[in-house]
């Protein structure tokens, strides 16, 4: 089943271990688990 939320640099979907961020233009990103600096270069 294909996963209607995911990161918008890694695209890595949602896991049990990882949390995401919404920003206030829309993008979504990981916290970096699946890929470093995920979060860390959206900001």
């Amino acid at each position: 089943m294909a996963s209607w939320v995911f990161c918008n640099r890694c695209f890595q979907p949602p896991q049990a271990t990882s949390r995401f961020s919404l920003t206030n233009c829309g993008h979504v990103y990981c916290d970096g688990r699946g890929t470093p600096g995920c979060l860390r270069a959206a900001r």
